[in-house]
């Protein structure tokens, strides 16, 4: 198998439906160097269900045989992929515009970046609306850090923008085999 340019990793647990959107919406993207690794975390629904109708090559499904919990499933969806970027994206997140994957791939490729975080569109908690949620700390433009960052630059990046929610994290694979997440 060729290396893709993205590996879309979502990690999931009982949330069947809502991953069934969120892949439907990465699959109709206009860009199409993309796999997608599906790493189930001993889910009871319908999970693995969902994935089999899905008929679409660059969707991998992975199913842990016992819960390891949420760090140690994301930590397995990172790790099985082999795209030159990771996109770590939640099960209940959708990416609503088709030419997202294009936009941040040119983007990556015009400041040569090796780490992005997404703003996000978020529901009030009584859904009534949506509002656009930049984070904690909201930031007026783009920000990017270049290729080579100090560790330190890159862990207040994440941590200014919002380390519990983590649709849009995209970072360059390159982590060392030993590296912890």
């Amino acid at each position: 198998m060729r290396k893709p340019f993205f590996s879309i990793v979502i990690p999931t647990y009982n949330r069947a439906e809502s991953l069934r959107f969120a892949i439907y919406c990465i699959l109709r993207q206009s860009f199409r160097d993309f796999e997608i690794i599906v790493s189930d975390n001993c889910s009871t629904d319908n999970t693995s269900e969902i994935i089999k109708s899905i008929k679409d090559v660059r969707v991998r499904y992975f199913k842990n045989k016992t819960n390891v919990g949420s760090t140690g499933n994301v930590k397995k969806a990172i790790e099985r992929g082999k795209g030159s970027y990771i996109f770590i994206h939640g099960d209940d997140d959708f990416i609503l515009g088709k030419s997202t994957l294009n936009e941040v791939y040119l983007t990556i490729r015009k400041f040569h970046l090796g780490f992005i975080r997404l703003n996000y569109v978020a529901r009030t908690p009584n859904k009534e609306k949506l509002f656009v949620y930049h984070g904690k700390n909201p930031y007026p433009r783009d920000r990017y850090l270049p290729m080579g960052a100090d560790s330190n630059d890159v862990l207040s990046f994440i941590l200014d923008s919002d380390s519990g929610f983590m649709t849009g994290i995209i970072f360059k694979n390159d982590l060392p085999s030993n590296a912890t997440v």
